[in-house]
Formats: structure tokens, C-alpha cells, sequence
């Protein structure tokens, strides 16, 4: 009965396998980052620190970054209404500009909603 349930693991682990790398070739195929080559030998907290090792760069240097999708432009004329919300603040700069310091442009014409704060750009390039 042992060797019946072994047997059963063994067949179960393989498939596993199969389709791990499958997955693993078909993300590669489409340009997805992909670790495969971290053994599992060793702890957990190791294992886990080999990860953010090597996922770091990639992640601080990525091409598309999909934070820059959350950033939503707002016309001159919805920016009363999200100011009126409970839900949306202003930004920890206020109505100054976070990208031009130097240079505070108190204008609300180029104002963007990013993760339920206002932000105020002093110019439409920023």
C-alpha cells in the first residue's frame, strides 16, 4: 500500500513538472519574466530573499510600469467635484506642483487623480 501511494505521488509530481515548464516556455514566449532556476532546498526566509534578489531590478527598471495607467487626467471642470468628495484629497503638496518644487504653479488646470489623491502639475508635459 506504500509503494501503491508513492507511486501515485511520483506520477502526480511529474505531471506537476510537465506543466510547470510548459507554463514556464509558454510566459517566456511572451516575454514574461520568469525564475525557474532557484532550488528549493534550503529555508523559506532564503528562498524568499533569493527571490526579491532577483526580481528587484526588474521590477525598479521596468519598461511599462502599470502605475502609470492609474494616473487619470482631469479636466478643469471635474476638479470642484472631486475636491467636494469624501473619497478624494488633495496631495501631501497641496495645490503646488510635486514634479516642480522649485517653481510652485498654483493651478488647478492640469490636475491628475492618482490612487484617490489630486495632484496639481504645474504644465500639461509634466
Amino acid at each position: 500500500m506504500l509503494d501503491k501511494e508513492k507511486e501515485v505521488l511520483r506520477e502526480a509530481r511529474g505531471a506537476d513538472d510537465a506543466f510547470f515548464e510548459e507554463f514556464g516556455q509558454a510566459l517566456k514566449d511572451k516575454q514574461v519574466f520568469v525564475i525557474d532556476d532557484i532550488r528549493a532546498d534550503s529555508s523559506a526566509d532564503f528562498i524568499v530573499i533569493k527571490l526579491l534578489d532577483r526580481i528587484k531590478d526588474s521590477m525598479q527598471f521596468r519598461k511599462d510600469m502599470i502605475e502609470r495607467q492609474l494616473a487619470l487626467p482631469l479636466k478643469p471642470e471635474e476638479v470642484k467635484q472631486f475636491e467636494k468628495s469624501y473619497i478624494y484629497k488633495h496631495s501631501k503638496f497641496g495645490v503646488n506642483s510635486p514634479l516642480n518644487i522649485s517653481n510652485p504653479g498654483k493651478t488647478k488646470r492640469n490636475t491628475v487623480l492618482y490612487r484617490e489623491r489630486l495632484y496639481f502639475l504645474s504644465n500639461q508635459e509634466e
